[in-house]
């Protein structure tokens, strides 16, 4: 299938290369150049003469924590804008689980978002004009937090970090949580969604089961042995809990997703043994 991917951050570049290395024909745009195994563009003209099976909108500028929707319209909505999408080809946009607001129930995609971060609210705003422009051709996938040990970003930067100063700061109560969801794991929805051709207005994208700061804690201590632990107070953009039903993800899908606490506690061990060997 021909397959378009607008950005490759760590969210774009595992979807156009698990896609390639599927065989799929790939052409994605970013704004710097790059070398990888498919043609990649810095000029949006490149390829919207063409017809595409499925999109992918993983150039959100956004950050969880610092939200910006001039710069999340501009880096989604403004570039899609550059296409002449035929009828036939499907458009997924790369939201976030965030746009749920804060959860003390998993939500599934009949709940109604409410946004309490900036960031979630910027998520649901392009959601929401996206909808309006492509209606039946757009689903929205409301994803979780990737956990990707060969990308240093989110919770594997942080635990990283934490294994080379021996210093766990943590933002928030030992309740707060989070649904993460292995790359792997990720990968392979992206791979179903195209290769089982299937389509959804909204479909949420995680493990089900969210990890406290606690029980990250633990896993810390439990292979590494004994750290400082710095509990400081919640960052603008964090939320105390984000929990995703995935019922729909696991049924249509067919993915029973990897159990993210053991996935957590490999990535320490791997990140530990990383580090004696830089000593």
């Amino acid at each position: 299938m021909r397959i378009g991917v607008i950005g490759l951050g760590h969210i774009g570049y595992s979807i156009a290369n698990g896609l390639n290395s599927l065989g799929h024909e790939i052409l994605s745009w970013t704004r710097s150049e790059r070398t990888v195994p498919w043609q990649n563009s810095t000029d949006l003209r490149t390829g919207i003469d063409r017809e595409f099976d499925s999109v992918f909108i993983a150039s959100g500028g956004a950050k969880p924590n610092s939200g910006n929707l001039d710069l999340e319209l501009a880096t989604t909505l403004d570039l899609v804008s550059n296409f002449t999408l035929s009828k036939g080809t499907k458009l997924f946009y790369i939201s976030s689980g965030a746009v749920y607001g804060e959860c003390t129930a998993p939500q599934s995609e009949e709940d109604i978002p409410e946004p309490t971060t900036e960031y979630g609210k910027v998520k649901r705003r392009v959601e929401q004009q996206l909808q309006t422009i492509y209606g039946d051709q757009l689903s929205v996938l409301r994803v979780g937090n990737i956990i990707d040990v060969d990308n240093p970003y989110g919770i594997v930067a942080h635990l990283a970090k934490t294994i080379e100063t021996r210093t766990f700061t943590a933002f928030g109560k030992p309740s707060d949580c989070r649904d993460y969801l292995t790359v792997s794991d990720f990968q392979t929805c992206i791979e179903h969604l195209v290769e089982f051709d299937y389509q959804t207005k909204l479909l949420n994208l995680g493990s089900g089961q969210s990890v406290s700061l606690e029980q990250i804690e633990i896993l810390l201590s439990e292979t590494i042995g004994r750290i400082d632990v710095q509990w400081e107070q919640r960052r603008p953009g964090d939320l105390s809990q984000t929990r995703l039903e995935v019922a729909q993800m696991r049924q249509n899908l067919k993915i029973n997703p990897e159990d993210p606490v053991k996935k957590l506690g490999a990535v320490i061990s791997s990140l530990d043994l990383s580090n004696h060997f830089s000593d």
